[in-house]
């Protein structure tokens, strides 16, 4: 959050990485409103440090500069971690203790809204059973609810009812670049899918609920790692709205440079219209650019390696 500029404050007795030309390390750090004014020595800070200043003892623990983050989705993050299911392993190391933490939620909600569950990427590889999800396991613990298991976001797994809900019973009916699982004996439908994710939805908690895992999910997440700046790849126009809302009310806790994401979010050519440039905003909050997918996650659906390029060079 930003600091008022009539604010002095003083890291006094520490070692202050400065990660200048040389790797200097300090003794000290003057800060003045959101800026860093000087290091030195503790007397060097402490004579800068003004009547109304606070200086803060810090018992020689370390500060390192800001962290920033060069490629994040901060918004699908945060809005994932406090609104969906955690299905993550660790703690989770069976297929059934997975089963179990997403029926937990069933049980709470209304028939036929979404329940939506968020694990770690490579699953099949971090569980006992080397497997994921299937879409049978997922009926038999929420027949009345379609439900999104994501194991990440470019591979997700859906119950019959989610699948139905989507239409997404046939090949030719999927998102450019998108592929389902299906048994190699029967041909029936996994409930596996692949690169469909900007098809789904993935945050159907409405505005409000997503504002507020932004205002705390980033300081929860980001800021208090010491991640003071990203490069956010938003998920949603709403995240877009939020991040904007948050600076306005002065919420906005690390600051962020959005990166556009074409074809799903935006169009290369609507930006290039709008006449937006990159940097467009102020230090808090500007566009950085756009990000298109080369290729995918390379993997298809039944989960073995392809190339799935989706532009010629050309």
């Amino acid at each position: 959050m930003k600091i008022s500029e009539q604010t002095y404050v003083a890291l006094m007795n520490g070692k202050i990485i400065t990660v200048d030309d040389q790797d200097c390390i300090e003794e000290a750090v003057l800060l003045v409103g959101d800026r860093i004014a000087a290091v030195g020595t503790n007397q060097e800070i402490h004579d800068l440090l003004p009547t109304n200043g606070t200086a803060v003892d810090l018992g020689g623990r370390s500060v390192i500069p800001g962290i920033v983050d060069s490629h994040v989705h901060t918004e699908l993050t945060v809005n994932s971690l406090t609104n969906a299911v955690s299905a993550h392993t660790p703690p989770y190391t069976s297929v059934e203790q997975i089963l179990n933490v997403i029926k937990e939620r069933v049980d709470h909600t209304p028939k036929g809204k979404w329940v939506i569950a968020r694990g770690s990427n490579a699953l099949p590889e971090k569980l006992k059973e080397a497997r994921l999800p299937t879409r049978q396991e997922l009926d038999r613990i929420a027949p009345e609810n379609p439900i999104i298991f994501n194991m990440e976001v470019h591979v997700n797994i859906m119950n019959t009812m989610a699948i139905e809900k989507m239409g997404w019973t046939q090949e030719s009916w999927l998102p450019n670049g998108a592929t389902l699982g299906r048994d190699y004996q029967t041909g029936e439908l996994t409930g596996v899918f692949t690169e469909g994710w900007e098809g789904l939805p993935l945050m159907p908690w409405g505005y409000e609920k997503l504002l507020d895992a932004l205002r705390v999910g980033t300081v929860e997440h980001f800021v208090s790692k010491g991640v003071t700046s990203v490069h956010e790849l938003p998920y949603s126009t709403d995240g877009i709205r939020a991040w904007q809302q948050l600076q306005r009310q002065g919420d906005l806790p690390l600051r962020l440079r959005l990166y556009l994401q074409h074809p799903n979010l935006t169009d290369i050519d609507q930006i290039i219209n709008t006449g937006l440039q990159s940097g467009f905003g102020d230090e808090w909050l500007s566009l950085g650019g756009i990000k298109l997918f080369v290729d995918g996650q390379g993997i298809h659906a039944n989960l073995h390696p392809v190339f799935d390029s989706k532009y010629t060079q050309e």
